[in-house]
């Protein structure tokens, strides 16, 4: 367990800021795409696993298609690929 202002406090601090600043781009991020399917309702989404650099060549691409357009029970983590992402009423 870390210590206040302990050797390790500035580390922490800042692993603490980046969680926030990526929590807070994650919520924008929701609620980007809650509003665009609201606008969009008839518009499918569908959830990909993020490529761990850019798609910039044929492999690449295929690679993306085959994501895009595979069978939902095909995803590593089961969780299905296509899904309306519901948007939130408050």
């Amino acid at each position: 367990m870390l210590e206040a202002g302990g050797p390790d406090a500035p580390l922490a601090a800042a692993a603490l800021r980046v969680h926030a600043e990526r929590m807070t781009l994650a919520a924008r991020e929701q609620h980007l795409a809650d509003r665009f399917t609201s606008a969009h309702p008839e518009v499918a989404v569908r959830t990909v696993p993020a490529a761990a650099g850019d798609v910039h060549d044929l492999d690449g691409l295929r690679t993306m298609a085959d994501a895009l357009t595979g069978a939902d029970g095909d995803t590593p983590t089961g969780t299905p690929r296509t899904r309306i992402l519901p948007a939130r009423r408050g």
